[in-house]
């Protein structure tokens, strides 16, 4: 089952900067499991998916939702300030 992933601009990847992603899962694969795909796969980016905010088809969802098909997944990192 194919995903789509956005990623903030801090999350970007390699020097290319890409913001975009597609991913093999599993079906039944959970958020989760993209999070540790993406951590293995792009270990510089790993700290910061621990804060991270995900959002699947629009809405937020916890790192325990199951995977939709062809799904929209957005990582976001929280911003804080003042």
């Amino acid at each position: 089952m194919r995903v789509n992933v956005r990623l903030a601009s801090s999350l970007n990847l390699g020097k290319s900067g890409s913001t975009h992603l597609s991913l093999e899962v599993p079906k039944g694969a959970l958020i989760a499991d993209v999070l540790q795909q993406l951590k293995e796969s792009r270990p510089e980016v790993g700290d910061a998916l621990a804060s991270t905010v995900v959002f699947m088809n629009g809405q937020q969802v916890g790192r325990e939702k199951v995977l939709e098909p062809d799904a929209e997944i957005a990582l976001l990192q929280p911003i804080s300030g003042g």
